[in-house]
């Protein structure tokens, strides 16, 4: 399942008051993770992703990611195992003129084939193993 957010960002958001989006998913493991930053933000929007009030997106706590022209996607590997199964974007916007448009994909693997997923991978594994590979 592919989730799809595009969050406007007004001028002169400021970090301490920034726009919050709440991004409705699916029960699941999120597989795959993107950020768009259009051309002419010049790391000027910055973006977190929380899931309640941990922060997830980036790893290491008080930072952010800021971008321009540029589509950062990563491999991920995380269960969202409580409902509501939800993230919240918080972004704010350092640029004192224009507001700038962010995009968020979430790709989410059902339960059911996640599971098939690790299960496969297991099985190779303890292959391996016995045959000395």
């Amino acid at each position: 399942m592919l989730f799809s957010y595009e969050i406007t960002v007004p001028a002169n958001t400021l970090k301490t008051a920034p726009v919050e989006q709440e991004m409705a998913l699916a029960a699941g493991v999120i597989r795959q993770v993107a950020i768009q930053f259009p051309a002419g933000c010049n790391a000027l929007v910055h973006v977190q992703v929380m899931e309640r009030d941990h922060q997830l997106f980036p790893t290491n706590l008080d930072t952010d990611i800021a971008a321009s022209g540029f589509v950062l996607q990563w491999a991920e590997d995380y269960e969202l195992v409580d409902a509501p199964y939800s993230l919240k974007a918080v972004l704010w916007n350092d640029d004192d003129t224009y507001q700038h448009k962010i995009t968020l994909w979430f790709a989410v693997l059902e339960p059911e084939k996640a599971r098939a997923a690790t299960e496969a991978v297991s099985f190779l594994g303890r292959l391996r193993t016995l045959i000395g590979v």
